[in-house]
């Protein structure tokens, strides 16, 4: 598996085609906003919204996925236009590539979008996933 995030950008995928409208992407990576605060444990909802997830799902069809899940390179130039430095990017792949398969379904996708998004507006990245950022999908009880 390559690593997507070893060289430059771009926006055209392993195939040569262009990666999702740009105008899509970059309108989320151009808002700001702040952070909410923690939720409650046990019953604790996805930090990612409805309407979100929805502008997250379109962005991932785009890539075209294969078997549901896209590879590295496809995700790659999409993260790569929010401008945020190569090294979150990579780290923000690490926390949302759970098995090291290098590639993403469409709610692991969601979550590496929202973590761009909020180091977009000046939010950390954390370290390791808090529950909130792990998709319900993910989730074991």
């Amino acid at each position: 598996i390559s690593d997507p995030w070893a060289t430059g950008g771009g926006n055209a995928s392993a195939s040569g085609r262009v990666t999702p409208e740009a105008s899509i992407v970059d309108g989320l990576f151009a808002r700001s906003g702040k952070a909410s605060g923690v939720p409650e444990q046990r019953t604790v909802p996805w930090v990612v919204t409805e309407a979100e997830k929805a502008k997250y799902d379109a962005i991932f069809q785009q890539l075209e996925p294969e078997g549901g899940r896209a590879p590295g390179a496809k995700v790659a130039p999409v993260l790569r236009r929010s401008a945020i430095p190569n090294e979150a990017l990579k780290h923000i792949w690490n926390l949302c590539d759970v098995g090291g398969r290098g590639s993403l379904d469409a709610d692991w996708f969601a979550v590496a979008m929202h973590l761009t998004v909020q180091k977009k507006r000046g939010v950390d990245v954390p370290q390791s996933l808090p529950l909130e950022l792990i998709p319900p999908s993910a989730r074991t009880q």
